[in-house]
C-alpha cells in the first residue's frame, strides 16, 4: 500500500507535469506545504485533504470519494514513518 506522501507523488506527477509549484499554486496552497507533504515530512489536515480530493476529481474525474480512501488508508502507513524518523 502506497502512503500518503506516495500517493499525492503519483497524483501531482499524472496532472501536474511533476512539478510540484504548478500543483501548489493551482490549488492555492504554498509549494513549500505540498513540499513536505510529498516528502513524507508533514500530513495535511483533514480539510486540507479534502480540498486535495477535490481537486484531483475536478482535474481528473477519479470520484473524490476513492481519492479521500486512498489519502486515509495511507495515512496509517505514513504516520509510521514519520515516527521513525523522529529522534527521541
Amino acid at each position: 500500500m502506497k502512503n500518503f506522501a506516495e500517493t499525492l507523488r503519483e497524483y501531482i506527477d499524472m496532472y501536474s507535469e511533476g512539478k510540484v509549484y504548478i500543483f501548489a499554486k493551482d490549488i492555492g496552497f504554498s509549494a513549500t506545504s505540498v513540499y513536505k507533504w510529498v516528502s513524507g515530512e508533514s500530513i495535511p489536515n483533514i480539510q486540507k485533504m479534502i480540498i486535495l480530493a477535490e481537486y484531483i476529481q475536478e482535474i481528473s474525474g477519479i470520484p473524490y470519494s476513492y481519492i479521500i480512501m486512498q489519502f486515509v488508508l495511507g495515512l496509517e502507513d505514513s504516520i509510521a514513518i514519520m515516527k521513525r524518523s523522529i529522534k527521541v
